[in-house]
């Protein structure tokens, strides 16, 4: 059985993408093993994490609005990459350690 720990989020790293329908990133869990994506509005956005230059399209994770999810990724995964199929939202960007 997987073993679960809370997340522990990295105060005052928090990021945010202004997302549209164009693919936006930011710099966002240098060294952290997690990243907690935050929509802040009721429209749906999609979401990628991954190197530098990482760039989101509607195949990638989607992220309800109003919602929240936790993804793991790969220490060295620096970018978090954003798009919404129409209209524009706010992802919050939060690295830390663990899971929900």
């Amino acid at each position: 059985m997987a073993s679960m720990y809370a997340f522990n989020p990295a105060y005052t790293q928090t990021n945010s993408i202004s997302v549209t329908t164009t693919t936006a990133s930011t710099a966002c869990g240098v060294g952290s093993q997690s990243i907690c994506l935050t929509n802040t509005t009721s429209q749906l956005c999609y979401a990628r994490v991954g190197p530098t230059g990482t760039t989101a399209t509607a195949a990638d994770m989607p992220v309800l609005g109003n919602s929240q999810v936790i993804l793991t990724k790969d220490i060295d995964h620096t970018t978090v990459a954003a798009i919404t199929p129409t209209g524009t939202t706010t992802l919050l960007c939060t690295p830390g350690e663990g899971k929900l």
